[in-house]
């Protein structure tokens, strides 16, 4: 009987837990989307289309072909039908390989940068996958040195914006790979991190960071002045589990994820979701980072479903 008791009342905690947790976090609208907009589709990494495992970070060229990181150590470039057009990279420390590469972008030229997380560097490729330069060596955290590389964002100028997981900071460096700056430092208040995940820019070069076990986006200047934050821990709309992607369209909509994928207005208020957890149509299992187009369009990686979520606007209306 008392065992029935002490299982019963642990039953009611977790209950009480959950109810608290799905309070209090949004401050908008809380559309949902249920039905499967026109125009959205799933890439999946499988032989009959992209070949690739557990994908990471994602980015987007002019032509919307896509281009991501993935877990065999690979980057991919993607057409929108699921075409591979180029892969390149191994697994290992020597010129061009790579140990776990996270974040992806792109400069003007159509130059690939990627962050070598586990080797502590920034990789620079040409279109074509040649490695052009590196930054960074060894494991450090002095300016212009990593510790774990995570998140990577190119401004309209091709600065760099580089997180670091366990640095807790954001660093800047130019279109040379010059170090110009950093911003950060662990903690919870306002400016500080704790494990910064990826990064995104939007086009007033404002630079957004996901604060991931602080549980919320920061939003700051070019130069790293803190602009504002939003979220908290929780399961409600517009709270986060430990968030890790981020991306910003052409309106200032922020969109960020939870299990679902959430749209934010451009002072963080949330609006509304795309998507539930599982492995169906519109379920995610850990997504990882988003790219938006143009359109408004939302291309989001989907790693432990080994897939890419292509999302029209319309699915967040």
């Amino acid at each position: 009987m008392k065992a029935f008791f002490v299982m019963l009342m642990g039953y009611v905690l977790i209950s009480c837990l959950l109810i608290i947790f799905c309070m209090g976090c949004g401050t908008g609208s809380t559309t949902t989307t249920t039905t499967l907009p026109s125009g959205y589709y799933i890439i999946n990494g499988s032989p009959e289309a992209a070949a690739f495992y557990d994908p990471e970070g994602i980015a987007l060229d002019s032509s919307n072909n896509i281009y991501i990181t993935a877990d065999d150590k690979k980057v991919y470039k993607i057409d929108e039908d699921g075409n591979v057009l180029l892969s390149f990279g191994s697994y290992g420390t020597g010129d061009g390989q790579m140990r776990y590469p996270k974040g992806i972008d792109l400069d003007s030229s159509g130059n690939i940068y990627v962050a070598d997380s586990a080797n502590d560097r920034i990789h620079k490729f040409d279109s074509s996958g040649n490695l052009l330069s590196t930054i960074g060596s060894v494991e450090g955290s002095g300016n212009g040195q990593f510790h774990s590389p995570y998140g990577i964002a190119l401004d309209s100028s091709d600065n760099i914006f580089v997180s670091e997981l366990y640095n807790h900071r954001i660093q800047k460096f130019d279109s040379n790979g010059a170090f110009v700056l950093t911003f950060g430092g662990y903690g919870d208040s306002e400016g500080s991190f704790k494990r910064p995940h990826h990064i995104a820019i939007d086009s007033s070069n404002n630079v957004y960071v996901v604060d991931t076990d602080n549980h919320r986006i920061q939003k700051f200047d070019n130069d790293g002045t803190f602009v504002l934050a939003f979220g908290s821990f929780g399961l409600a709309d517009g709270c986060f589990f430990y968030p890790r992607g981020v991306a910003v369209d052409t309106d200032g909509y922020i969109y960020a994820e939870k299990v679902a994928i959430q749209k934010y207005n451009s002072t963080g208020t949330y609006l509304s979701k795309f998507g539930s957890a599982g492995s169906g149509e519109a379920e995610f299992r850990d997504v990882r980072d988003f790219e938006v187009d143009a359109d408004g369009t939302v291309y989001a990686t989907d790693s432990t479903n080994n897939r890419i979520h292509v999302i029209p606007a319309a699915g967040f209306n």
